[in-house]
């Protein structure tokens, strides 16, 4: 995936906010990267933000978990907006 594309399908999710080069995702949301390293997959779940530098991904999750990835090897996002159930 390009830096542009990975730009255009965040900036088209209302869950997904943008400030110069970061974009964030808003409490209550959730998002997933997924990538591909060589023959092995990595899904980067619970991710607060996505930092989008020159040649390179820096993604941090939730749980302050830093990941640093090639444009080459993001394969697709999710982000989904938070929905409240009746807990049953």
């Amino acid at each position: 995936m390009t830096r542009n594309v990975l730009e255009e399908l965040l900036a088209r999710d209302e869950s997904v906010t943008r400030d110069d080069n970061k974009l964030v995702v808003v409490d209550g949301a959730s998002a997933s990267l997924y990538a591909s390293l060589g023959s092995e997959p990595l899904i980067i779940d619970r991710v607060a933000t996505i930092v989008l530098e020159g040649e390179a991904v820096v993604v941090m999750t939730r749980r302050k978990e830093r990941y640093l990835l090639g444009y080459e090897d993001v394969r697709a996002v999710r982000v989904a907006a938070s929905e409240r159930s009746a807990g049953y």
